[in-house]
């Protein structure tokens, strides 16, 4: 049978045994990872000169973002993937799919606001209310497509 620790004993904690000794070897933690950035952005080229701020080189990386998506249309954006990874004849992944999304929300901002402007009030229901959202998403990819459509095309 184990034997239980004394009541006045603290449980051990990695956790804080690692704290205690990044703090007592003077060096914070803000401190290594704009040095570790820095470090990689000077290796890989990209370090102009000037000193790198940890916002400016952590705002660089990547940022995961998260999606719930139904199976239907899970299958059917596989499906995409796959047709279009055919007809172009090289890999197509969602994140390439989704990156150039961006690029086009971006690209046609002004678009979509003026859009967003002429049309009438959108109501976001609840997480919980399917049918809501179904709807509210409709309405929205409309007023997306309105816009992509009288927006400036990419040069």
């Amino acid at each position: 049978m184990a034997k239980r620790a004394p009541k006045e004993d603290r449980p051990y904690s990695p956790i804080a045994t690692a704290l205690v000794q990044r703090t007592a070897s003077g060096r914070a933690d803000s401190q290594q990872l704009g040095e570790k950035m820095s470090l990689r952005l000077a290796e890989k080229g990209e370090n102009s000169g000037e000193p790198e701020t940890e916002t400016a080189a952590v705002r660089r990386q990547g940022r995961e973002k998260r999606v719930i998506l139904s199976w239907e249309d899970e299958c059917a954006l596989q499906r995409f993937l796959e047709e279009i990874s055919l007809e172009l004849e090289t890999p197509i992944k969602l994140s390439n799919i989704l990156r150039a999304c961006v690029m086009l929300l971006r690209h046609t901002e002004e678009s979509i606001r003026s859009s967003a402007r002429n049309s009438s009030a959108f109501i976001r229901p609840a997480n919980n209310d399917q049918p809501g959202l179904a709807i509210f998403e409709y309405r929205l990819a409309q007023l997306l497509l309105m816009a992509f459509k009288e927006g400036p095309g990419l040069e």
